[in-house]
């Protein structure tokens, strides 16, 4: 009887050690898919950011390289304002030139025609007409 009772004590001590062990299996099943749960839900929300990150990566990426072609298209505009203004300054140079040439021809004409009419002056001025007469009948 004594064995008996041994036995079914040894057979309930297992009995319980088996429920106790299952319990504990259960248990840190259950904790294991809860924590599993939390992981996934971190895992969605740092994907989400992931994605909001590389959202906001693509627009700021086409905002910067739309102002770097608006940036190119006023720095064209510049340099063909700049090269319209260099256009002017040169035909303004030009021609001022081609005046300084004229009146520099003028000037040597004139002063030919002077150095042709002083001695016919000189003489018209000292009262010598008959100088002056001649000159006019060969000019």
């Amino acid at each position: 009887a004594e064995a008996e009772a041994g036995a079914a004590v040894a057979d309930g001590g297992a009995d319980g050690d088996w429920r106790r062990m299952q319990s504990e299996y259960e248990s840190s099943l259950q904790m294991a898919v809860e924590l599993s749960t939390q992981a996934a839900a971190e895992i969605a929300a740092q994907e989400a950011s992931l994605q909001e990150s590389g959202d906001a990566y693509e627009r700021l990426r086409g905002e910067y390289e739309d102002a770097v072609e608006k940036l190119d298209e006023l720095e064209a505009q510049k340099m063909g304002d700049f090269r319209d203004e260099l256009k002017g300054a040169f035909d303004e140079c030009r021609d001022t030139l081609a005046d300084r040439e004229e009146l520099s021809e003028a000037h040597t004409r004139l002063k030919g025609e002077y150095e042709d009419c002083a001695p016919r002056l000189r003489a018209a001025s000292s009262g010598d007409g008959a100088t002056v007469g001649a000159s006019s009948a060969r000019g």
